[in-house]
């Protein structure tokens, strides 16, 4: 059967018939679907790609409809089961919005009229000095970053019923956008260019709980939005590390951030 590239809801749909999802997680509370499982049922996908879900609301249609979601467990092999894989990004309305001016002239960032991708609004972040504003550490400098994989390490996810499950993590290939480090913490960053409700909790979690046992330093998990020359800034703990679903938030802020000539005026504001 031919499927259209992102006709994400028919694949899935697939899938599950072949693997007899339903079925398996009725009788052990979970799914495991690998990657061999998808190239023979739907060739021509990525794995990888229609594994990942970015929203609740890109989630595929069946698994909305059944309260399923996805966490990849080893490298190529994905366990289904009705996870609570997102955390809701904290209200915005009272935040005292940060006028953040930047003075160099740097015409590599200005000649891409703002239109950034993750890894540049990082570096802008970074350059601009709002990243260290908000990290609040002394000396930071560019660290680990792009793909790599997890360390082996167990945790519990939260169900739909309430109840938590017992995962293992056994060398899953994750992303890091950008990592910063300094005299204090080592800031492991997840970044977005644009709007988003949610965060998913993996992208922050995997990263922490494979570098938390690596350094002494402590991690601080950073979630940064950027739209329209503001940045929203969010820093998050785990309050138990063995539990994913422990996210909390510790810091949050906003910066808009000024150009402006030599002598302080603004020159750009957008």
């Amino acid at each position: 059967m031919f499927y259209k590239r992102k006709d994400y809801d028919s694949a899935w749909e697939a899938i599950f018939r072949s693997c007899h999802v339903f079925e398996r997680i009725q009788r052990n509370g979970y799914c495991i679907v690998t990657a061999g499982d998808i190239h023979r049922i739907v060739p021509g996908y990525e794995p990888r790609n229609i594994a990942r879900f970015a929203s609740l609301k890109s989630t595929p249609k069946i698994f909305r409809e059944n309260n399923l979601s996805i966490l990849p467990t080893e490298n190529g092999a994905y366990m289904i089961a009705p996870f609570m894989i997102f955390h809701e990004l904290e209200k915005e309305d009272d935040e005292e919005l940060l006028n953040w001016p930047i003075h160099q002239k740097l015409q590599s960032f200005e000649s891409l009229q703002f239109e950034y991708n993750e890894a540049t609004a990082v570096n802008l972040a970074y350059v601009s000095g709002i990243l260290g504003d908000f990290l609040d550490d002394e000396n930071i400098v560019p660290a680990i970053c792009g793909r790599m994989h997890t360390s082996d390490f167990c945790f519990d996810v939260l169900l739909q019923n309430g109840k938590r499950m017992p995962v293992e993590a056994h060398h899953v290939q994750m992303e890091i956008d950008a990592a910063y480090e300094g005299d204090k913490y080592l800031s492991l960053i997840e970044a977005k260019n644009e709007g988003t409700r949610e965060i998913v909790i993996r992208q922050l979690y995997y990263p922490y709980r494979t570098w938390k046992d690596r350094i002494n330093k402590e991690i601080k998990n950073i979630f940064i939005v950027y739209r329209n020359s503001v940045f929203t800034m969010y820093q998050y703990r785990f309050a138990e590390p063995d539990y994913y679903n422990s996210i909390t938030l510790e810091k949050h802020r906003i910066y808009k951030l000024i150009w402006t000539n030599k002598d302080g005026k603004d020159a750009i504001s957008r």
